[in-house]
């Protein structure tokens, strides 16, 4: 009988850390990760989001790549065209 009264203690024992370690770790997302969340949303927000068109300065920089190499394309086709016409 006192073994079976001392697994039932020890089951409630447990259950109560349990119960605490369960409310403790519901609290601390509460308290600590959702603030922790808000803070990094807003210290990664873009500064100017009308800016660059939305853009971040890295697609900026690719769309100007593309822009550059665009450009060197149709520089190369306009003197052919012009070498042609001086022909």
């Amino acid at each position: 009988m006192n073994l079976l009264n001392a697994a039932g203690q020890a089951s409630q024992v447990i259950g109560f850390i349990l119960l605490l370690v369960t409310a403790l770790a519901g609290l601390g997302r509460f308290f600590i990760f959702n603030p922790l969340r808000r803070e990094i949303k807003e210290a990664t927000r873009p500064i100017h989001p009308s800016s660059n068109g939305g853009l971040s300065l890295p697609d900026v920089a690719r769309k100007l790549d593309k822009l550059e190499a665009r450009q060197d394309h149709t520089d190369s086709q306009l003197d052919l065209v012009i070498s042609l016409l001086r022909k």
